[in-house]
């Protein structure tokens, strides 16, 4: 009987077992961060119930479903995930940290929650791909490394803001490298 994440996938792949969809549970802790990359090939989601989800790099990854519940997208967890395309952080989402998202270079849009408070540096540093930034909350987020949350200041995409908070987003400190990009979401092309 597995006993870890890594064990239990080790015995489906050697079954030849087909993965398509992993689910953490909630209480579960992926403590190696490599639990994963061994399996790239064979996953392509990785939905979870956990509060905090961290060390998942899943280079393959083509998708992903973050559900309602969590609370922190960890550190690095989906660094070079070269083929995430889009993501959706739900309202239950406080805190991104650190590189969570960074080097995912086929990544065009990023939708965050209303509940984000916090974004680390670097979290999408090395996002060449992105053509869009959407916020759907009333307060902006801090945003820990203004130079670089967000990716890099010198991008020309826009963050698209709720229109009756403009002002707040353009007037927070953090915000202010980003300020001749935010744009009244009203004007989002679908």
């Amino acid at each position: 009987m597995a006993t870890t994440v890594s064990e239990a996938l080790q015995l489906l792949i050697s079954n030849k077992t087909a993965i398509k969809e992993a689910i953490i549970g909630k209480g579960v802790e992926v403590a190696n961060t490599d639990a994963f990359s061994t399996y790239a090939d064979k996953i392509t989601s990785i939905p979870s119930n956990e509060e905090t989800l961290k060390g998942l790099i899943q280079r393959d990854l083509t998708a992903i479903d973050i559900p309602d519940g969590t609370v922190t997208i960890g550190e690095s967890v989906f660094f070079g995930c070269t083929n995430l395309t889009t993501i959706v952080i739900p309202d239950t989402v406080t805190r991104i940290q650190a590189y969570a998202f960074n080097s995912c270079t086929n990544l065009s849009s990023v939708t965050f929650g209303r509940g984000v408070t916090t974004i680390s540096g670097n979290t999408f540093a090395g996002c060449s791909g992105l053509k869009e930034m959407i916020f759907t909350g009333k307060v902006p987020p801090t945003l820990e490394s203004p130079n670089n949350s967000l990716g890099s200041t010198s991008a020309t995409f826009p963050i698209y803001v709720p229109d009756e908070f403009i002002d707040v987003y353009v007037g927070k400190e953090s915000f202010a490298n980003y300020v001749n990009r935010i744009t009244p979401i009203s004007e989002r092309n679908d």
